[in-house]
């Protein structure tokens, strides 16, 4: 929406943390993770690894650095309640102690990556119809 319409209404309050990973992260530690050396592996069951987490409005902050007019409102909605049960950060401290996880995105270059990939997404959109 921030491509379209240069604007979005958010169905969380402007101040709900969640953690977030941008999917080349995910798929890059997954990876990484079935790559290790096994001698280095600690936990035989599940690893929490993480990236970011942020607010609505610190996205809204990094979107308009490349979407200076983009406008976010709040009307959080029944999903509020969900979110308010979610962990706002997520330890990954082992992963990044046993194997070396560390995310190559942050919120800027995320937003930046997902910004270029669903402009040509959108442009493409255009010219197929």
């Amino acid at each position: 929406e921030a491509l379209k319409s240069g604007r979005y209404t958010s169905f969380l309050n402007s101040e709900t943390r969640l953690p977030m990973m941008y999917m080349p992260d995910a798929i890059r530690g997954t990876i990484e993770l079935m790559q290790a050396d096994a001698s280095k592996i600690s936990i035989r069951s599940a690893y929490n690894f993480s990236a970011l987490d942020f607010t609505p409005l610190e996205l809204a902050d990094s979107i308009r650095k490349y979407i200076p007019d983009f406008v976010l409102s709040f009307d959080p909605d029944f999903r509020q309640a969900i979110a308010d049960t979610w962990p706002q950060t997520v330890n990954d401290q082992q992963a990044r102690n046993d194997w070396g996880w560390s995310p190559q995105f942050n919120l800027d270059n995320m937003t930046k990556s997902m910004l270029e990939v669903l402009s040509h997404k959108i442009k493409k959109d255009i010219l197929v119809q």
